[in-house]
């Protein structure tokens, strides 16, 4: 049963996210109403539940990797594609993080985006769960235009 942890975290990081849309509404001081639509795709050989869990969000090419806001992630069954959708009133946990963040996204063509925390997996068909970490980086679009679109005009 020790190799069963080291597995299910070595299938989990081996799993792709594809950020699909974010929004951005009700921006009051201090908080927001974020969605993300996202597609995790994996192997699908292991069954397992991952359960809810707060995780960080951060630029992963800007050091230090400083979170500008904590989601709270949907508990999650762990399948070849799994999509996964997140409204919530999230608290700026930075608000200089959160700013370098919307720069970010309005003067780049892509950015990349880390959600981190702690939460725990069970493996469908074993009693216990498992202590894992989650820590997926997900490429999503900016809204500056590709080179190529800026050409054309």
């Amino acid at each position: 049963m020790v190799i069963i942890p080291k597995v299910a975290q070595n299938k989990l990081d081996d799993a792709v996210i594809e950020i699909d849309a974010v929004t951005v509404l009700q921006t009051r001081p201090g908080e927001y109403q974020l969605g993300i639509d996202s597609v995790i795709h994996s192997d699908g050989k292991i069954k397992a539940t991952i359960r809810e869990f707060s995780g960080d969000l951060y630029l992963e090419d800007l050091e230090p990797h400083t979170p500008f806001a904590t989601l709270v992630f949907p508990e999650t069954v762990t399948e070849a594609l799994v999509h996964v959708n997140v409204n919530q009133t999230l608290n700026i946990t930075n608000m200089d993080a959160f700013t370098t963040f919307n720069k970010w996204l309005l003067n780049n063509e892509t950015l990349r985006v880390t959600i981190h925390g702690e939460t725990h997996i069970h493996v469908h068909g074993i009693s216990r769960e498992y202590p894992i970490t989650y820590r997926k980086t997900g490429t999503m679009k900016g809204m500056l235009p590709p080179p190529s679109l800026l050409l054309n005009k």
